[in-house]
């Protein structure tokens, strides 16, 4: 098994030279690909469970599946409008959201939406999860998807942006190097 250190050499290997769509969780990139569309700028995801096939060597959650984005244009009313009609889309199926990080200005700011089963599915024998586990998880985020998938896209050319540049225009020790964009296409 390789080290935390290997495991972030493997991560930045040709980070310059790959999209930041194949960092995303396989299991929750339709729903950051719906949240796109619909105008919401993500900054991080994790499906909250290891999955067969991971594209990138990562230690994942394992109790939360979750969403980060920015807060909307405070010029922009239709983008405040949609940014808090997403919240309560998200709040009426379960997943909690709070602010994890203000700043002066209100499109710097992230959000963090996440969902954690209401059930976990332990192994009876107290040996820890069972494989079960991760279905809760993947129903919610299906369940999320399919309710953007009835939105209109909003307005604009859709980019989705690794979270990791602010991270590391934040501070030299962000060990994450970011990826390059990715740009969808058929949605202006």
């Amino acid at each position: 098994m390789p080290s935390h250190a290997e495991n972030i050499a493997l991560l930045n290997k040709d980070a310059d030279k790959r999209s930041v769509i194949d960092s995303i969780d396989r299991p929750i990139r339709p729903l950051v690909l719906e949240l796109t569309r619909v105008g919401i700028k993500t900054c991080f995801s994790c499906c909250g469970f290891t999955y067969e096939g991971e594209e990138e060597p990562k230690s994942h959650h394992n109790t939360f599946t979750y969403v980060m984005f920015y807060g909307p244009d405070p010029q922009d009313p239709s983008d405040v409008s949609r940014f808090f009609e997403v919240v309560h889309e998200f709040r009426s199926n379960g997943w909690a959201i709070q602010l994890v990080q203000s700043s002066r200005s209100a499109t710097e700011q992230e959000w963090h939406v996440g969902f954690i089963p209401p059930f976990p599915m332990w192994n009876p024998d107290g040996s820890g999860r069972s494989v079960h586990d991760y279905e809760g998880r993947i129903f919610a985020i299906q369940n999320m998807v399919n309710i953007f998938k009835r939105w209109p896209a909003a307005l604009g050319p859709k980019e989705i942006v690794d979270g990791n540049i602010k991270r590391a225009e934040f501070t030299s020790e962000w060990r994450v190097k970011p990826r390059m964009p990715y740009r969808m296409v058929g949605f202006e």
